[in-house]
């Protein structure tokens, strides 16, 4: 198993901690990879093919030398990149061998499972779950993230009205890299 550790992860202060500690409580030790590397899609969304290109390959030789079967993702947005961008406008499929997996999705299997249980925070009368940029077009699983949350705060969730399927990316995922204030306002 591998970790793509992009450079999301480094802009979301203890995501990666956070993540490797749940992920460990469950007995899943990933090899990590990436280490703050694009994944390739900013550089190919600003129609700069050949660094994509370049990012994108650096990661998949991480990965092969890694041996991992199953490559692990801390976003939505990753997960759409290693599996649409990189095969679709790239020309890099990763080996049929690989699985892209979000970390969501393994961790909410476990609680499922009963080989995770989290911690009840006091104090939500409710919480809502804004889905995030890529989300509907990722090929995710939209209800791992509400049971987690719910675990979590032991609050009922509720649904905001542009979620789930409904849900549409704001634009604003390239742009927080180059227009921070544009890309928070269009969230």
């Amino acid at each position: 198993v591998a970790l793509f550790v992009g450079d999301d992860a480094a802009l979301q202060e203890g995501a990666l901690a956070a993540a490797l500690q749940l992920l460990a409580t469950i007995g899943v030790h990933p090899v990590l990879i990436g280490n703050g590397r694009n994944s390739g899609y900013v550089p190919a969304s600003l129609g700069l093919r050949t660094l994509a290109r370049d990012l994108a390959q650096q990661t998949h030789a991480e990965l092969a030398a890694s041996g991992a079967h199953t490559l692990l993702v801390l976003t939505p947005g990753d997960a759409y990149t290693f599996r649409q961008l990189h095969p679709d406008r790239l020309a890099l499929p990763l080996p049929e061998q690989v699985e892209v997996v979000e970390v969501v999705t393994v961790l909410a299997n476990a609680l499922v499972e009963g080989r995770l249980a989290l911690r009840q925070r006091e104090g939500d009368s409710a919480v809502a779950y804004l889905d995030p940029s890529h989300a509907p077009r990722s090929q995710r699983d939209p209800a791992a993230a509400r049971l987690l949350l719910e675990a979590a705060t032991g609050a009922p969730l509720r649904e905001l009205f542009w979620s789930g399927e409904r849900g549409q990316t704001s634009g604003a995922t390239s742009l927080q890299y180059t227009q921070a204030a544009l890309a928070e306002r269009l969230a």
